[in-house]
């Protein structure tokens, strides 16, 4: 087996697994078909289109102190386990729970689905140089990726990024020659030999493919009015604009301001 090939980290009773590459198995949900009890009825609802969300209502067809069937009964909700990750109303751990409950307490006994997590809205932000590795995450995964299938990256929030480039910007020329950026930027931020073109460093320098024809998700873009970057992040923000891949209005005057 490669070094390389992706194995199991995680495991949960099979429903959940969770692999090397980041990758999650995700098993869809399953509805089962629950036996009936003569002394209880239920009834599914849906509460939520939008979320496809439904609730379960259980009802003794009788009770033990009354015959009546307008009797006022307690109300008793049920929300179900399972992590956020799984586990539904119709599962027959749930299900028999809640009969269980209805049949000793002579109560409605209401259990609602609620939402578990959505391995198909995932978004990935990223601060400072955190921001260059959100957009080569964007570059490597793309919209029309299935690499991480269930998991889907609906899009990247990218927050002061770290570029550079061999090209200096006006606001990067007028800060201290002997600043702490000039240091940081030369010395530590790109390996030994290389420049600040660094395929890490620059995304749209000499180093790096053409986006062009690769299919981003959207991307947001944040950056400080005052942040020494400013000029080069929205180069690159209006770079994306042109491609159509980019949540970015750089027209407006800045509202924040900071130093990566």
């Amino acid at each position: 087996m490669s070094s390389l090939a992706k194995y199991k980290v995680e495991n949960c009773f099979d429903h959940l697994k969770l692999y090397s590459d980041g990758s999650v198995f995700c098993k869809d949900p399953i509805h089962y078909d629950t036996p009936g009890d003569s002394r209880v009825i239920y009834k599914d609802i849906v509460f939520n289109e939008e979320h496809n969300l439904s609730l379960r209502v259980y009802k003794p067809t009788t009770t033990k102190s009354s015959t009546s069937s307008s009797k006022k009964l307690p109300i008793l909700f049920h929300f179900h386990g399972g992590g956020f990750c799984f586990g539904f109303r119709t599962t027959p751990t749930n299900h028999n729970m809640c009969v269980h409950m209805e049949k000793m307490l002579e109560a409605v006994v209401i259990e609602p689905d609620h939402h578990v997590a959505d391995f198909d809205r995932v978004f990935v932000l990223g601060y400072s140089s955190g921001g260059n590795l959100t957009h080569h995450l964007a570059v490597w995964f793309r919209a029309d990726s299935a690499d991480l299938a269930p998991v889907r990256l609906r899009g990247y929030m990218l927050l002061s990024p770290f570029f550079g480039g061999n090209v200096q910007t006006k606001s990067e020329k007028e800060r201290p020659s002997n600043g702490f950026w000039t240091v940081l930027e030369a010395k530590l931020a790109v390996p030994i030999g290389e420049n600040q073109d660094y395929r890490l460093v620059n995304p749209f320098g000499p180093f790096n493919p053409s986006l062009a024809a690769v299919v981003l998700a959207p991307m947001l873009v944040v950056v400080g009015g005052s942040e020494i970057m400013r000029e080069r992040v929205n180069d690159y923000a209006t770079k994306l604009q042109k491609l159509k891949m980019i949540l970015f209005d750089h027209s407006k005057p800045p509202r924040t301001t900071g130093v990566v």
